[in-house]
């Protein structure tokens, strides 16, 4: 997917102020109807009568979702974007397994199922869209059921994991509208814990796969408030908090999330940036 460079000069988007860092963009995204993630979900129990049990299942759950990001652009198209947020909820979803020639079934559904972002991500934008946040904190929650009525399971696990992963994703911009999407969801696993299995029962444990490369999220990019770190709209503390990591003093190139606090277009974070700062 090839992002489409912007044709329109950033000084119509910004007025007067046609600066790079002036120019930062922020894109509140949501979910476009229609969008579904794939969930694959892989089903091991380790059993003294049967062996191991081993099954996997598939299938599509309708997908809602939101993201905001800001871009920064190197003229005339945008370069790197700040990931602030993106959240999914998938429908309820049940998969069924069957071993042993239908003798030993099993079932597991999984109810409100959601994950966040729980803090800010930074990536570069290839000029085919394709973008990559490294270090993404993830937060998974809901809730997973899992019957095994032949090995006397039936237990209801709590789902909260938190973990960085990466998020891989494309980003296209177009007729003043960003489109986020082809967006890889991290991994995650259940299992129940050895204590909570009956006799005969060593282990359950499932692996669940999210393939949200059906799921896009689209909404038009408005100018931002030049240091908005946290892309709330507003220049406070946290915002403060972040830029002064990033004052590096002047002639020191700004990289990463400090591009955002570069606010006199010079290249560094000094205390002219600071000044701006102060001044909005």
């Amino acid at each position: 997917m090839r992002m489409v460079t912007n044709r329109i000069g950033l000084a119509v988007l910004m007025g007067f102020m046609a600066t790079r860092a002036c120019a930062q963009s922020t894109a509140s995204l949501v979910t476009d109807a229609g969008s579904e993630a794939g969930v694959t979900v892989a089903f091991t129990a380790s059993t003294t009568a049967f062996g191991n049990l081993n099954g996997t299942d598939s299938t599509t759950a309708a997908t809602t979702g939101t993201a905001e990001m800001t871009l920064l652009p190197t003229y005339p198209q945008f370069s790197h974007a700040i990931l602030h947020s993106v959240h999914f909820e998938m429908d309820t979803v049940v998969f069924g397994y069957s071993f042993l020639a239908g003798f030993v079934t099993a079932q597991v559904t999984f109810t409100d199922l959601t994950l966040d972002s729980t803090g800010p991500a930074y990536g570069g934008i290839a000029p085919t869209g394709d973008t990559a946040f490294p270090d993404v904190p993830f937060h998974v929650a809901g809730s997973a059921h899992i019957v095994c009525n032949a090995l006397g399971v039936n237990e209801t696990r709590v789902i909260d994991d938190v973990s960085l992963a990466q998020l891989d994703a494309s980003i296209r911009e177009a007729a003043g509208a960003l489109t986020l999407d082809s967006i890889a969801v991290p991994a995650f696993e259940v299992d129940i814990p050895a204590g909570e299995l009956p006799a005969g029962v060593n282990s359950v444990v499932v692996n669940v796969t999210v393939d949200a490369t059906d799921v896009v999220l689209r909404g038009p990019w408005v100018p931002a408030l030049p240091g908005d770190w946290d892309g709330d709209g507003d220049l406070d503390l946290a915002d403060f908090a972040a830029m002064s990591e990033c004052l590096n003093g002047p002639d020191v190139p700004a990289t990463g999330f400090c591009m955002l606090f570069d606010l006199d277009d010079d290249g560094d974070v000094d205390l002219a940036d600071f000044a701006v700062f102060q001044s909005q």
